[in-house]
């Protein structure tokens, strides 16, 4: 159940900016992961990029991600 939040979390579709090209790719290496990434639009032509990981801290800490 953790890992279904988890995934419904990360972006499911990623900005376009033009002149950028924009991957990414998120797999949990057990059942809970603690990385998560996100893309905001923080103003017109301005895009914030936010990754970040507590990996090793346990379930509470992974979705509190």
């Amino acid at each position: 159940m953790a890992h279904d939040i988890q995934a419904n979390l990360i972006p499911s579709h990623l900005p376009a900016p033009p002149g950028w090209e924009v991957a990414a790719f998120w797999r949990s290496a057990q059942e809970v992961a603690g990385d998560f990434y996100d893309f905001i639009e923080v103003a017109p032509h301005r895009l914030g990029i936010v990754i970040a990981d507590v990996a090793g801290k346990g379930m509470p800490a992974a979705l509190y991600m």
